[in-house]
C-alpha cells in the first residue's frame, strides 16, 4: 500500500464493513411525526386501569402490563384497520375511512369482548377465506374459567364477526399473554404458538435447577405452560406441545416471535420471559419438533424480558433480535428503582443451568449460525451497549422499522408504568411497615406512596451501519409522556411511510402520522399473496444490487413488539434509489419469485404463482482457516481456580485473578519447528508442547513445571536468556489470590538443557508484584536480551499502581535497572519492544488498564518517556494488547492497540472522562473504590446505594433514602477532602485503534465498529487471502466482570480483510473459518510443519485452539 492510500484508509476505516445504500436527506433537524388528536382521527380509545381493594397490583402483579393492538385490513378495501384490546373496558374496532380518519364499528361488528383481562391481540386469516379474523388472549386474577378463555372472532366478510374459539379448539383457559400464527410444519396451514403465565406470583422469587421447573408435577396446576397448537386442516387445532418438544414450566412470557433465526428455512420461536424464567429459543428441527437452544445461540439475555422484535438491522440478510427490559436511562431513576444484584444468587443461577441474565435491553446480532454448516452453531453477538440502545426505562414494545425511509431500520420503544413498583424507597417503607407491624388501614394508602412511572417513548435512529443508533425521540416529536404499552406500525394513510399507534394505559391512544415525505426519500412496499399450500408468513424478501449483493432483507413477521401485530405488508425505505436491480422473495417451501429493475415508490404485489424452483445452492467456499486443535495431544484446557476477588473490595469492576493463561511460541529443541508453552492457573501446571514433522503436537514432560503448579501463569516468553543457543522460558506470575505481596508472585526463569527445563533460582531479583506481561530486547545493545516485566495489579488495592521492572541481562543473571518513571507506569497488560522512531534501536511501548499508550524512547540505552511528544497524551484507556506492523507500507512501524471496546457498560471521552477514585475513605484500613461518570456537570457514582453501603457502611446512615443518594454527587457522598486526596485515574478512550506513524507523531484511527464489539485481546497481522495486502485477525472477550456489569462476550473472532484502497471487509465465520467465541486472552502466530502457518488462541477457563491457514501463507 502506498502512502497516498493511507488517506483513503483514514476515511474508510471508520465506517462499517457492510453494504451501504444511497442515503436520502438527513432527518436530524426535521420533526418527523405529528400527533393526531382523537377528535380528528376518531380514535378515542382509552385503556383505563381499575384499581381498588379487591383488584390491585398486590393481588395481580400484571395489573399495569397494558394491552395490545392488532392492525389489518378487515374489509379488503386497501386501508389498514385497528383493533384495540382493553384490560377492563370494551375492546374497540376502528374502520379506516382514509386520510387517517377512523370509525368505531365495535358494536355493529360484534367484537366488544368486554369481559376478562385482555392482553394480546392478533389478526389472522385463520380459515383461509380471504378475510382477517381476530384472536384475543385473556388473563387475570379470576377464579372463573370462562372469563379467561381466549376468544376468536371469525370475519363474516361483511364487517361483522362471530366468536368461534371453542369450535376451533383455541378457547385456551390459561392465563394467556400473546399468540403467534405460523406454518411450523410447512403443511400449508397456519399453526399457533401461545404463551401463558401464572397468577401465582410467589414463583417470581423462586429459583431452582432448570430441570426442576420443567419436571415438577405441581406446576401443571398453575396452567402456565406455553402451548403449540397444530392446525388439523379441518378447522380445528390440537395441542401438540409435548410431542413437539415444548418445555413444561412456569412461564412468565411477555412476548413471542416466530422467525427463522438460524436461516435454515424453518420457522423458529423466541419467547421473552419476565422474572426468573430464562428466555427460550425453540429451533425448528424440520420434523415437527423443536429444540430449546437459547444458551447455544445467545451468550446472555435480558433478565426481565418484555417486548421483542426481529429484523435485519445491518442489512446483511440475517434476522437479528431486539428484546426489551426495564433499565432506566435517567441516572436518578436508575439509582432509585434498581435493586442490587446478589452475587451469590447470580452464581447459583449459572450453576443451576440458567443463562447469564442482565437487566437491560438486548440487541442480538445474527452472525450467520447455519450458513452451509448446520453442525456448528455460531452464537449471536449481543451489542446493545455498542449500539446505544441498552437503556430505555420500563419498556414494553420495541419495533425495528425504517421510519425515515433511508434504508436502515430504526427502533421505536414504548415506555411507562402507572406505578413504579420497583421504587427502592417504597420497598424499604413496606419492609419497615411489616417489621413494625404498622399495617396500612387501606390498600390505597400503599398505592399512593408509589411514584408514577410516566415516561417518554424512545425513537433510536439508525446511524447508517446498523450497529449504532442515536436518540431522536425529541427531534422527531415522539417524547410525549405517557404509559404506553402495545404498539403497531403501519402505513395507515398509504403515503409510503410508517405511522405509529400506541395503546396507552389511563390515557387516549396515540396516533402519530409520519411526515417523512419532507425528506423525499423513496420506499418500496411489498404485498405477498400465497396459495392454499404456501402462506406468505415468514417468506423472505431481498432487495439486491446488480451483482446480487444484498441491500436489504425482511422476513414476513406479523406478530411483533408487545401484545400486538403490525401490518403484513413489507416496508422498505430506499433513500434516493429510484430503482432496485433485483427483488427476490423466497417462499416457505423454498421456491423463489424474482423481479428485475423494480421502480421504487410503489406498492408491489408478488404472487406465489410467479415462484420458480430455487437455483441449486453453491457449495460454500473453502474458508481461510481450519481448526486443527485435535492435533494437540492431549488437549489443553485452562482451569481457572475459584477465588472471590470482591471479598475485600466489593466494588471492583472485574475480577483481577483471571488474566491467564500465558502463551509463548518458539523452537525449544532445535529441530526447526516451533513449539509452544501455555501457562496454567493456580494449582495447574503449565504445559510445553513439542511439534513433530507431521504437524502434530505432544506434551513434553517437565517436572519443574509440575513442581511450580501453585503459581498463576499470566505471561510467558521463550528466548535465549543465557546465550547458549537454545530458547529458555520466562514465566510471569500473577493473580490476586496470595495477598498483597505473596511469594507466589515471584517470576520464574527456566533454563533449557537439551529440552529439559530447570528453574534458575538465582537468576532473577526478588519480584513481589503480581505481574502481567514480559517482553525481551537488547535495549542496551550489549549482545544479550534484556527484559521488561509489567506489573499488573496490587491485590486488594485496586487501582493503585504495581511495580514494573526493567531487567538487564548480565550473562544470564538479571539485575534490576528500572527507572523511576517506569516502575510505577501503571497496571500493565502488555508491552512490546519495537523501533517506534526509526532510529534503528528498540523502543518500549507499554499499555494497560487506566493507562496511556506509553512509549519509552531508547536513546543509546537510556529509556525516556516520550508519550506526550508522540501525540498520545489523551490515550488513557483499558488497554489489553499492542502489536507492531507497517500498516500503511511507508517503511516505518505503525501499531494496533486493543482496548475495552464500545460494547460495555462504561463509556468515556476526553471531554467527559470515566473516572475512578480510591482511598481509605472510612479509615478502616481497606481501599474503597468509586467508579464515576459525568452526569449534567457532576461526577456521580456508577454503583448504587446498597452495594456502595456494603463497601462503606457509614453511607447507609448518611443517606437514609435511595432518592437522597441519587441526588448526591461523589463529593457529597464521600466528602470533598477524601476525593481531593484520593488516588485518581481517568480514561479518555475505550476504542481499539491503529496508530499511524507520521514521523515523530502518531495519528490515532479507530478500528472499524465491528472491532469495537468486544475487548480486543488477540491481534495477528497477516495476509489471509494471499493478495500481498495485510489483513487483521482479531479476538477477545472479557468474562470477568462483576455481576452488575454485563460480561463482554460478543466476540466470536473477527477477520478484517483489507483491499488496496484501505477498505476493510468483515468476513463471516463461514468465510473465514476462524471461530473463537470464548474468553480469549491472547493469540499468536506459529509456524507449522510443511511450511504452513497457524494461529494459537488461549482462552481463560477454556480450551486452547489452533487454526491452520488454508493457503500456504507467511
Amino acid at each position: 500500500m502506498k502512502k497516498t492510500a493511507l488517506y483513503i484508509l483514514l476515511i474508510t476505516i471508520i465506517g462499517s464493513c457492510q453494504n451501504r445504500l444511497d442515503l436520502g436527506n438527513d432527518s436530524a433537524a426535521i420533526k418527523l411525526f405529528e400527533l393526531i388528536p382523537p377528535e380528528q382521527s376518531g380514535i378515542d380509545f382509552n385503556n383505563f386501569i381499575v384499581e381498588n381493594r379487591t383488584v390491585n397490583y398486590f393481588v395481580f402483579m400484571q395489573l399495569y402490563m397494558g394491552a395490545g393492538i392488532a392492525v389489518g385490513d378487515i374489509n379488503n378495501d386497501g386501508l389498514p384497520d385497528l383493533y384495540f384490546n382493553s384490560n377492563f373496558g370494551q375492546n374497540k374496532l376502528y374502520l379506516n375511512r382514509g386520510n387517517l380518519q377512523f370509525e368505531d364499528i365495535t358494536e355493529a361488528a360484534g367484537v366488544g369482548a368486554n369481559e376478562g383481562f385482555r392482553t394480546g391481540a392478533n389478526m389472522v386469516d385463520i380459515n383461509d377465506d380471504g378475510f382477517l379474523d381476530i384472536y384475543i388472549c385473556r388473563s387475570g386474577w379470576y377464579k372463573e374459567d370462562f372469563i379467561k378463555r381466549n376468544l376468536l372472532y371469525i370475519n363474516n366478510g361483511d364487517a361483522t364477526f362471530t366468536e368461534s374459539a371453542k369450535n376451533y379448539g383455541l378457547d385456551d383457559p390459561r392465563n394467556s399473554i400473546q399468540s403467534t400464527f405460523f406454518d411450523y410444519d410447512k403443511d400449508g396451514d397456519l399453526d399457533m404458538f401461545l404463551i401463558n403465565t401464572t397468577t401465582d406470583f410467589s414463583y417470581t422469587r423462586k429459583m431452582g435447577k432448570m430441570d426442576y421447573f420443567h419436571q415438577e408435577e405441581g406446576f401443571k396446576a398453575l396452567n402456565s405452560n406455553d402451548i403449540l397448537y397444530q392446525n388439523n386442516g379441518d378447522g380445528t387445532f390440537a395441542d401438540v406441545s409435548a410431542a413437539a418438544g415444548i418445555l413444561s414450566d412456569i412461564g412468565f412470557g411477555l412476548s413471542v416471535l416466530s422467525a427463522d433465526f438460524n436461516d435454515d428455512g424453518w420457522t423458529d420461536v423466541f419467547i421473552g420471559n419476565d422474572f426468573v424464567t430464562p428466555d427460550y429459543l425453540y429451533i425448528n428441527q424440520g420434523d415437527g419438533t423443536f429444540r430449546e437452544q437459547s444458551k447455544e445461540y445467545f451468550k446472555h439475555t435480558s433478565l426481565f424480558s418484555m417486548g421483542s422484535d426481529a429484523a435485519d438491522i445491518n442489512n446483511d440478510g440475517l434476522t437479528d433480535l431486539f428484546v426489551l427490559d426495564m433499565m432506566p436511562k435517567d441516572y436518578k431513576r436508575s439509582k432509585t428503582s434498581m435493586a442490587m444484584v446478589d452475587p451469590v444468587a447470580f452464581k447459583k443461577s449459572i450453576e443451576w443451568g440458567y443463562n447469564y441474565q442482565y437487566g437491560h435491553n438486548m440487541l442480538q446480532l445474527n452472525n450467520g449460525g447455519n450458513q452451509g454448516r448446520p453442525e456448528q452453531v455460531v452464537p449471536f453477538s449481543e451489542i446493545s451497549q455498542l449500539a446505544g440502545v441498552s437503556k430505555s426505562d420500563w419498556s414494553w414494545a420495541g419495533h425495528l422499522a425504517d421510519f425515515d425511509n433511508d434504508g436502515y431500520k430504526d427502533i421505536y420503544i414504548t415506555n411507562g408504568l402507572k406505578k413504579y413498583v420497583t421504587d427502592q424507597d417504597f420497598a424499604a417503607k413496606i419492609e419497615e411497615r411489616y417489621r413494625t407491624q404498622n399495617y396500612p388501614e387501606k390498600i390505597e394508602d400503599l398505592l399512593n406512596d408509589l411514584p408514577s412511572g410516566e415516561a417518554k417513548n424512545f425513537m433510536y435512529r439508525n446511524d447508517g451501519n446498523g450497529l449504532a443508533f442515536s436518540d431522536y425521540s425529541t427531534t422527531w416529536g415522539l417524547d410525549t409522556l405517557s404509559f404506553s404499552n402495545g404498539c403497531v406500525v403501519a402505513d395507515l394513510d398509504n403515503d409510503g411511510d410508517l405511522d405509529i399507534v400506541t395503546n396507552n394505559s389511563d390515557s387516549k391512544a396515540f396516533l402519530f402520522e409520519n411526515k417523512s415525505e419532507k425528506l423525499e426519500n423513496g420506499y418500496l412496499r411489498i404485498n405477498l399473496k400465497g396459495s392454499k399450500q404456501v402462506k406468505p408468513r415468514n417468506a423472505k424478501a431481498y432487495l439486491k444490487d446488480g451483482n446480487g449483493k444484498i441491500l436489504q432483507f425482511q422476513e414476513a413477521i406479523v406478530t411483533r413488539g408487545y401484545l400486538s401485530n403490525s401490518e403484513s405488508t413489507l416496508h422498505f425505505g430506499t433513500g434516493r434509489l429510484t430503482e432496485i436491480p433485483l427483488v427476490e422473495v423466497v417462499w416457505l417451501d423454498g421456491q423463489v419469485s424474482r423481479l428485475e429493475n423494480v421502480a421504487t415508490n410503489q406498492v408491489l404485489a408478488i404472487d406465489y404463482k410467479t415462484a420458480q424452483p430455487a437455483a441449486k445452492p453453491q457449495s460454500p467456499a473453502t474458508p481461510y482457516f481450519t481448526e486443527k486443535t485435535s492435533s494437540i495431544i492431549p488437549p489443553f484446557v485452562h482451569q481457572e481456580n475459584e477465588f472471590d476477588d470482591f471479598k475485600n473490595q466489593v466494588l471492583l469492576p472485574h475480577r483481577e485473578s483471571a488474566n491467564g493463561p500465558s502463551l509463548a511460541v518458539g523452537d525449544v529443541n532445535g529441530d526447526g519447528l516451533e513449539d509452544f508453552f501455555v501457562g496454567g492457573a493456580t494449582r495447574q501446571a503449565g504445559c510445553l508442547y513439542l511439534q513433530y514433522q507431521n504437524g502434530s503436537f505432544s506434551k513434553s514432560n517437565q517436572p519443574a513445571f509440575e513442581k511450580d503448579n501453585n503459581y498463576e501463569d499470566v505471561g510467558a516468553l521463550l528466548f535465549d536468556a543465557d546465550q547458549d543457543g537454545d530458547n529458555d522460558l520466562y514465566v510471569v506470575s500473577g493473580g490476586s489470590e496470595f495477598g498483597a505481596t505473596g511469594q507466589e508472585y515471584q517470576d520464574r526463569l527456566y533454563l533449557n538443557n537439551n529440552g529439559a527445563f530447570s528453574l534458575a533460582v538465582a537468576a532473577l531479583p526478588v519480584i513481589n508484584a503480581s505481574g502481567g506481561s514480559v517482553a525481551a530486547a537488547d535495549y542496551d545493545q550489549d549482545g544479550d536480551l534484556d527484559l521488561f516485566v509489567g506489573g499488573r495489579i496490587l491485590p486488594d488495592q485496586y487501582p493503585f499502581t504495581p511495580k514494573s521492572y526493567l531487567l538487564r541481562n548480565d550473562r544470564g543473571k538479571f539485575a534490576e535497572a528500572t527507572t523511576a518513571e517506569m516502575q510505577e507506569i501503571g497496571m500493565v497488560a502488555d508491552a512490546i519492544w519495537a523501533d517506534a522512531d526509526g532510529d534503528q534501536d528498540d523502543d518500549l511501548i507499554v499499555v494497560g488498564e487506566w493507562m496511556r499508550i506509553e512509549v519509552f524512547k531508547n536513546n543509546g540505552g537510556l529509556l525516556q518517556l516520550a508519550t506526550e511528544d508522540l501525540g498520545l497524551s489523551q490515550t488513557r484507556g483499558w488497554w489489553n494488547r499492542i502489536a507492531a506492523h507497517d500498516i500503511d507500507g511507508d517503511g516505518d512501524l505503525d501499531f494496533i492497540a486493543g482496548n475495552l471496546g464500545l460494547n460495555y457498560k462504561f463509556h468515556t471521552s476526553p471531554e467527559k472522562p470515566f473516572k475512578v477514585y480510591a482511598g481509605d475513605f472510612d479509615k478502616n484500613g481497606t481501599v474503597e473504590i468509586v467508579l464515576t461518570k459525568e452526569v449534567q456537570g457532576d461526577y456521580m457514582p456508577i454503583r448504587g446505594k446498597t452495594c456502595s453501603s456494603v463497601q462503606t457502611p457509614s453511607l447507609k446512615e448518611k443517606f437514609p433514602t435511595f432518592s437522597a443518594f441519587a441526588d448526591a454527587n461523589v463529593l457529597q457522598i464521600y466528602g470533598a477532602e477524601n476525593i481531593k486526596e484520593a488516588f485518581t485515574y481517568e480514561a479518555h478512550i475505550f476504542e481499539s485503534v491503529m496508530l499511524i506513524n507520521e514521523g515523530g507523531r502518531f495519528r490515532i484511527i479507530n478500528l472499524p465498529i465491528e472491532a469495537q464489539m468486544f475487548p480486543l485481546k488477540g491481534i495477528v497481522v497477516t495476509d489471509v487471502n494471499q493478495d500481498n495486502i495485510k489483513d487483521l485477525v482479531l479476538g477477545g472477550n472479557h468474562y470477568a466482570a462483576e455481576v452488575e456489569t454485563t460480561r463482554a462476550d460478543a466476540g466470536i473472532g473477527l477477520v478484517l480483510q483489507a483491499d488496496k484502497n484501505g477498505n476493510f471487509q468483515q468476513l463471516t465465520v463461514s468465510q473465514s473459518g476462524f471461530f473463537v467465541p470464548n474468553d480469549v486472552i491472547n493469540m499468536k502466530r506459529i509456524s507449522l510443519a510443511g511450511g504452513k502457518t497457524g494461529i494459537l488462541v488461549v482462552n481463560n477457563n477454556g480450551a486452547l485452539q489452533l487454526f491452520q491457514y488454508t493457503l500456504n501463507l507467511q
